[in-house]
């Protein structure tokens, strides 16, 4: 359309120092490491693997990140279809029409709820969703033909639909969401005991009792991922 233009962007964050308030949609795929931001005012953990997902003009403070890798995808809504715009979708008239016109669902941006809040763990579909990011990727940086915007908008349509039949899932899980034996999620818990309960006395112990695994392998394994022992953190 003559006079618009419609930003779209992908960024490593590799090294994140922040991510700026704007006029678009944020996918963040956590690839390794932990990060912590504070979102509106909202603390939020993400440890690998996992996307987080951000509105627009979301304020986001960083507050550390250990050994992250990460990809960022930043769009505006125009691009899925210029139809489409902020105000249709915070009204809730793009929930109403987006089957009928057969809109990508957005839902996994604007709710929030008790089972989820901006961060959505990936386990098997991870490997998916890191090749299209990267094909996405490809895609934007080369420009190597007129319709490479089509293509963009294909990767991103498919990372979108997978992204909301993952959440449509996990939002429906009878079981509980995390798996003891996995590390990435139980570190995960920890993190979130020490950021609510900061002001009390956590230790070593404490925090082996609270998720019921033996201090050695919770020292192994929160240095592995987080980077600092439990101490340090």
């Amino acid at each position: 359309v003559p006079g618009r233009i419609v930003n779209i962007d992908f960024k490593n964050l590799d090294r994140l120092t922040s991510i700026p308030a704007s006029d678009q949609y944020h996918l963040i795929l956590v690839e390794k490491g932990v990060l912590n931001i504070m979102l509106n005012r909202e603390h939020l953990s993400a440890t690998a693997p996992c996307i987080i997902t951000l509105r627009e003009n979301t304020d986001v403070q960083i507050i550390s990140c250990h050994m992250l890798q990460a990809k960022l995808i930043a769009f505006d809504v125009a691009f899925l279809n210029l139809n489409i715009t902020y105000d249709m979708i915070n009204s809730g008239e793009y929930e109403r029409i987006s089957e009928n016109f057969g809109f990508i669902p957005l839902n996994i941006f604007y709710e929030n709820n008790s089972k989820y809040f901006n961060v959505l763990p990936l386990a098997e579909s991870f490997s998916q969703l890191q090749e299209q990011f990267y094909k996405f990727r490809d895609v934007i940086v080369q420009q190597s033909n007129r319709r490479w915007t089509c293509q963009a908008r294909l990767c991103l349509n498919i990372i979108l639909e997978l992204l909301h039949q993952l959440y449509q899932e996990y939002l429906n899980r009878k079981t509980e969401l995390y798996n003891i034996k996995d590390p990435n999620t139980w570190v995960s818990l920890l993190l979130e005991k020490i950021h609510s309960d900061y002001a009390r006395d956590l230790s070593l112990i404490t925090l082996s009792r609270y998720i019921h695994i033996n201090k050695t392998t919770v020292s192994k394994y929160f240095k592995i991922i987080t980077g600092s022992s439990v101490t340090d953190y």
